[in-house]
């Protein structure tokens, strides 16, 4: 026996564009949402959603962010010796901030006004793509992820010399066939960031900042 669908249906119902190739993609930054939980080293979480803009495909990226809504350390930070503590937060920042730079937001900009992800959200972004790998065996679970964010105008550079991102993930049925390390999403003390070796400055003090204005636009 078969099954028919109306025509209705099938114009209502739109199916999820597929994730694409590895490769560099403009995406558009549509959402930036607190998981409501901590992660599992007790830092506050975040899913970052973003659509590609060629395809509409869409994808959340997962996170860590040392302070909460109204610039509260995380619990499990207080914990921590300072030396410790600077290190976890300038990774975590840096990695937010790596994010604002492909977004269009500048590091004078930040050292002036801070950041509020809730800038992100409406912008357009620039990524580093890695798709599910093709040699996946049957059975296994692993999905495509971002490598690094990168400014626009790197992109523009890498898309005009037909570059590809290296896929080098170290997953367990490549091991000992020749597969490279994890691929590092671009980390503190990179030069696109420059540099991870500034100690971070102690949050701002809970409830009463002052309202910080939106980021220019390009």
């Amino acid at each position: 026996m078969g099954f028919v669908i109306s025509a209705k249906t099938c114009n209502d119902v739109k199916a999820g564009a597929r994730l694409p190739d590895t490769g560099y993609y403009k995406v558009k930054l549509t959402k930036f949402e607190d998981r409501g939980k901590t992660d599992s080293k007790g830092n506050f979480s975040y899913f970052l959603h973003m659509t590609f803009d060629e395809s509409g495909a869409k994808h959340r990226d997962i996170g860590s962010c040392p302070f909460g809504a109204d610039g509260e350390m995380a619990p499990a930070l207080l914990q921590l010796d300072e030396e410790t503590r600077n290190t976890k937060i300038s990774g975590m920042v840096a990695r937010l901030k790596i994010v604002a730079y492909s977004a269009g937001i500048t590091d004078d900009y930040m050292n002036e006004n801070g950041l509020d992800t809730a800038w992100f959200e409406g912008r357009e972004a620039y990524i580093a793509w890695l798709e599910r790998p093709k040699d996946t065996p049957k059975g296994q679970k692993a999905y495509g992820e971002i490598a690094d964010f990168i400014t626009k105008e790197e992109f523009d550079a890498k898309v005009a010399a037909g570059a590809v991102p290296s896929d080098n993930r170290n997953f367990a049925w490549r091991r000992g066939n020749g597969g490279g390390g994890n691929a590092p999403r671009n980390p503190a003390g990179s030069a696109a960031n420059g540099g991870g070796s500034r100690t971070m400055p102690p949050p701002p003090p809970s409830g009463g900042s002052r309202p910080m204005p939106p980021p220019p636009t390009r």
